[in-house]
């Protein structure tokens, strides 16, 4: 890889998460008006947006990928080794020495020529996702194919406390 392209790389997939959580969370009108302004009223146009990368500067002072006003805290790895587990555990890490009251730590990981990405969580942090939804959104439940990964002998734990 050439001399900063693990960073380049890393840029762009942090701006793709990005990309994808404007549609969600950035007004359809400022949606409107980015997908047609040129370069420079674009960086404008941003500047307005509740999502953006994060400083990288600031350290775990802010995730990859910042959604203001939102508990999120998103961090990003598009690498050819699987990094979701320690992906996860900086963001966890990050969120507690930030003294948040309410965190989402989420890993989103790409690898190497996969078609998808992945989004790794704690099982508590989905449930707080799917407890937030709106009640007309909550038949996404049923629809919503989601994989948690949990280390196998915390679950084992977890059943044998849940039998006391």
């Amino acid at each position: 890889m050439k001399p900063g392209g693990a960073r380049r790389k890393g840029f762009s997939f942090e701006r793709e998460v990005a990309q994808t959580l404007r549609t969600i969370y950035d007004p359809i009108e400022l949606r409107m008006a980015m997908s047609k302004a040129k370069p420079a009223e674009r960086v404008v146009l941003l500047k307005q947006s509740r999502v953006r990368r994060g400083e990288q500067a600031h350290g775990a002072m802010e995730p990859d990928v910042v959604v203001e006003d939102s508990p999120l805290w998103i961090e990003c790895c598009d690498s050819a080794k699987d990094m979701a587990r320690a992906k996860l555990e900086q963001a966890t890490r990050d969120t507690r020495e930030c003294r948040l009251a309410k965190s989402w730590p989420i890993a989103v990981t790409h690898r190497k020529r996969a078609k998808t990405s992945r989004a790794t969580m704690s099982l508590k942090t989905l449930m707080e996702i799917f407890a937030a939804c709106d009640e007309g959104d909550r038949d996404l439940r049923a629809e919503c194919f989601c994989v948690v990964d949990v280390d196998w002998s915390q679950l084992v734990s977890l059943l044998a406390a849940g039998r006391k």
